[in-house]
């Protein structure tokens, strides 16, 4: 029979399903693209090898395609944005937008650099179905034609899961925990199917990170096996996830308060709509929609487009946008908001000038009326590393 299933058909289909994610997570992704770890050259080669054997994937167009992905995050340039292809093309065709943006080959110079580049590397990159053949006779001589549908699950296990549901679904669907400055969503707090590539929004809130949970209720697959692998002094971190907390006892001085602000852009951005929600909240009730108050579904609309990344909206929001900042009270906060942004902006300026910036920016929202600011020029104050 073509389609025979057995404990050992599919154990053997999860082992190299999952091997095949690992290689993708760990060393595609987080080892080559972000240069979050770095690894043992054996273990190297046998993720450039397993890539080449199973997807038909070089290195340096995986790296080069994905960082283009990070330079151009839903705008014009993003090589598989659902914002711009639409969600159904990336999640069924994510694979084509991949191939389409390989063959550019200013985007392999520019964004391809710090990547294997030795015989084997070219090797793989001239001949990549040759693996993909290889394979497939190691998959016939083990099960016999009834292990085709096996080979088939298994070729096709990236392009749909990795280049059609995390390019796709994880800028369309799920939960966002961080304020990106893009659409990307947590598909779901339990990164295991997917090797971790799960909590793409808190990836792209913290893309150098080798790590992708943030908190206890979430699981990274992958960062338990860089962990392992770590332990057997396989791979060496280079950078994880070490989210600040409020510690109102501490001393924080300028420079730390600054080089918390930088480091964490999106939880300061979450902690502003935190802090000052429920006061906008209720004054949005008196921006007029079509010259009544707005309902309840408006009000959610209009706090999506008052916290959001102006880029993002679309000119309908924009006009909403404009709307909401000519009340005055509204117009102070919103206000407040451009300005801490402008520092992240500020790429020509040194520290001490960063510093001068954030003091001030602090200073003016402690000078304000609205209590909301105050808190969270409070809060910004007393957020440190746990040591």
């Amino acid at each position: 029979m073509f389609l025979e299933f057995s404990w050992l058909n599919l154990l053997y289909l999860f082992t190299v399903t999952h091997i095949t994610i690992l290689t993708v997570t760990i060393y595609l992704h987080r080892c080559v693209a972000h240069r979050a770890l770095t690894m043992n050259r054996w273990l190297e080669h046998f993720f450039r090898f397993w890539s080449w054997l199973t997807t038909g994937q070089n290195t340096k167009e995986w790296a080069a395609v994905h960082r283009k992905h990070h330079a151009f995050c839903e705008q014009k340039g993003d090589p598989h944005s659902p914002k711009i292809y639409g969600i159904f093309t990336v999640l069924f065709m994510g694979m084509l937008l991949y191939r389409a943006e390989a063959k550019n080959p200013e985007t392999i110079a520019r964004y391809g650099k710090f990547t294997p580049d030795d015989r084997i590397e070219n090797f793989y990159r001239r001949f990549p179905s040759v693996g993909l053949f290889f394979m497939f006779v190691f998959v016939i001589f083990l099960f016999g034609w009834h292990g085709l549908w096996m080979y088939v699950v298994q070729i096709l296990w990236i392009p749909f899961w990795a280049a059609g549901v995390i390019n796709g679904m994880g800028h369309y669907f799920g939960y966002r925990k961080f304020n990106t400055d893009d659409n990307s969503r947590n598909l779901f707090p339990l990164g295991i199917l997917i090797g971790g590539e799960e909590l793409h929004n808190n990836h792209h809130a913290y893309p150098t990170s080798a790590k992708f949970s943030t908190k206890w209720y979430e699981a990274d697959i992958g960062w338990g096996w860089i962990k392992l692998f770590n332990f057997f002094g396989l791979v060496k971190i280079k950078k994880d996830i070490n989210l600040p907390t409020f510690n109102k006892r501490a001393h924080v001085d300028a420079m730390d308060t600054l080089k918390i602000f930088l480091s964490h852009k999106s939880m300061i951005l979450n902690l502003f709509e935190k802090t000052t929600k429920k006061e906008v909240k209720q004054h949005l009730y008196n921006v007029k929609m079509h010259d009544q108050k707005p309902g309840c579904q408006q009000i959610r609309q209009l706090l999506h487009v008052f916290y959001n990344y102006p880029r993002n909206l679309s000119a309908h929001e924009i006009g909403l946008l404009k709307r909401i900042i000519e009340h005055n009270y509204l117009n102070k906060i919103y206000s407040c908001k451009q300005k801490i942004l402008s520092i992240w902006d500020s790429k020509e300026k040194n520290a001490s000038e960063l510093i001068l910036d954030l003091m001030n920016a602090i200073s003016d929202v402690e000078d304000s009326s609205i209590e909301s600011l105050k808190k969270f020029s409070k809060n910004i104050k007393t957020l440190s590393y746990v040591r």
